[in-house]
């Protein structure tokens, strides 16, 4: 098994014991050691409340245009008994979900929905953090404009967007980045994380990292002469 998985999953499991009676956010104002910060927001069990308040960063909400399309239903919720076998366990997809922390998910099969659910307090109408799934949306979106010809997936991506001009991104192709193999040196190791990674610097750069050693303080060490 990859070693960044093996530490995910053991990171995972002391966190969950560590902070077993911790409940982010959870009182007005929050205890401190509960509050959700930039520091910790990644972590367990604070990036749960985090992922679906994803307004502790800079955002903007853009509002939709137009009717929504409503998906076809051909529902079988029977579908999340599926059972699978992980390690020495036999697990139900709907007890993966659960054990994973999962917020809310949804199957869908030739177009239409075979069954969807939402745990705790979260809601099919509430918001959540996308991640990479994103580049979806992205892509599709992209997909209209090409077919519109406004935009040449064979055109550097500095022709659309001059602010990249000269950095790595900016020299690729629409197409290349579309495809996700721009050979950035990224890694999905969210664990071990160090100044000077690529997927480190990259979150740090996007304001999801605070950036401590740019700043050339650390707010948990300084003293009270440093903060007056």
């Amino acid at each position: 098994m990859n070693k960044s998985i093996i530490s995910l999953m053991v990171t995972g499991l002391v966190s969950t014991s560590v902070f077993a009676d911790v409940k982010p956010m959870s009182t007005v104002p929050a205890q401190p050691n509960e509050q959700v910060t930039l520091s910790n927001y990644t972590h367990v069990p604070f990036n749960q409340w985090a992922f679906q308040n994803m307004g502790i960063h800079p955002s903007v909400m853009v509002a939709r245009d137009g009717a929504i399309n409503d998906i076809p239903q051909a529902l079988n919720p029977d579908v999340v008994q599926h059972k699978f076998s992980y390690g020495d366990e036999v697990l139900s997809f709907r007890e993966a979900m659960i054990n994973d922390h999962t917020d809310g998910y949804i199957i869908l099969k030739d177009g239409k929905v075979l069954h969807e659910e939402y745990f705790g307090d979260f809601t099919a109408r509430d918001h959540h953090l996308w991640a990479s799934s994103t580049k979806s949306l992205v892509g599709q979106a992209l997909g209209l404009l090409v077919e519109q010809g406004k935009v040449d997936v064979n055109e550097k991506v500095s022709t659309y967007i001059v602010e990249l001009k000269g950095t790595h991104f900016g020299k690729q192709t629409v197409r290349t980045l579309l495809n996700m193999t721009s050979a950035v040196n990224y890694s999905e190791d969210y664990v071990n994380m160090a100044p000077g990674d690529v997927h480190f610097e990259y979150f740090r750069r996007l304001g999801f990292i605070p950036a401590y050693d740019l700043m050339a303080l650390d707010p948990m060490k300084l003293t009270l002469h440093e903060i007056c």
